[in-house]
């Protein structure tokens, strides 16, 4: 992980408001099928999150999202719908330069939502606010995860304690603190490849494991866009049985925070303040 990449993402998630907006997940008559469509939600009602940019200058035009949470059995289920005027499906890919006589990187970004909740410790969504916190994070990806039918399934740890491999920042105070971004267990999902000799004008960069498992492909998602709107669904178990990953308990709240990334880098995006989901 880079540190423009941790610093970020860490952004993604960077503002705190005194009173939360609660997200509030309903009770389902039947689960979801994941197709990208709500037409099998019931007449569960969506909650409409304000977003803003990451930075002042981001030219994301993403200014809310509309999400849906329901609960069907031991599953829990989520239906984010967002405009966004192009499809963006390819990310970093390789193109041919004649003049180099090689593959270098390409401009394009692909589209991403990223779910943020509180595991343990003093959260808070603004990475570099001091708090000490480990939080597990969803992050899909419409290049790299939405042909697998997952999102990344990894955690965020901020620590005041120097930690083995993290990226050193500074805190608000001044003082140091250590982000680190683990995997779950598991496989990787995608994995990155080198050409050594001129195939196609584009070819990509990352490529999908399908044979992936374990606690990394706890998270299933589909996203599909279509007239200038993507609608993205997502599930995981209550508990899925690894240390790795938030329980969700019937009866009782959780907090986390939401990013929008539309064909952008990771300093681009559209982003929520703290939410809470009450189960």
């Amino acid at each position: 992980m880079t540190r423009l990449s941790l610093i970020a993402i860490a952004m993604a998630l960077s503002c705190n408001t005194l009173q939360a907006q609660t997200i509030t997940v309903q009770p389902l008559a039947k689960a979801p099928v994941l197709d990208g469509k709500d037409d099998d939600w019931g007449n569960l009602k969506a909650t409409v999150i304000p977003l803003h940019k990451s930075i002042p200058q981001a030219k994301t035009a993403v200014t809310e999202v509309s999400l849906k949470a329901g609960i069907f059995g031991e599953e829990v289920f989520f239906y984010a719908q967002w405009a966004d005027p192009t499809e963006s499906i390819q990310h970093k890919p390789f193109v041919w330069n004649d003049t180099q006589q090689k593959y270098v990187e390409g401009g394009q970004r692909e589209d991403r939502f990223a779910l943020e909740f509180k595991m343990a410790g003093d959260y808070s969504t603004d990475w570099f606010s001091g708090n000490s916190f480990t939080a597990d994070i969803w992050h899909w990806k419409a290049s790299r995860t939405n042909p697998l039918g997952h999102a990344s399934d990894q955690q965020t740890i901020i620590s005041r304690d120097k930690q083995l491999r993290a990226y050193e920042g500074v805190a608000r105070d001044g003082k140091p603190l250590y982000i680190l971004r683990p995997w779950d267990a598991g496989d990787m999902p995608y994995t990155t490849k080198r050409y050594s000799q001129q195939q196609e004008a584009m070819m990509p960069k990352y490529v999908t494991n399908p044979a992936a498992t374990g606690s990394t492909m706890d998270v299933y998602a589909k996203g599909v866009w279509h007239d200038g709107q993507w609608h993205l669904e997502l599930k995981r178990s209550l508990n899925t049985g690894h240390d790795d990953d938030l329980v969700f308990v019937r009866g009782q709240s959780v907090q986390g925070g939401m990013a929008i990334f539309e064909n952008s880098n990771n300093d681009d995006h559209a982003i929520s303040d703290v939410l809470t989901f009450q189960f």
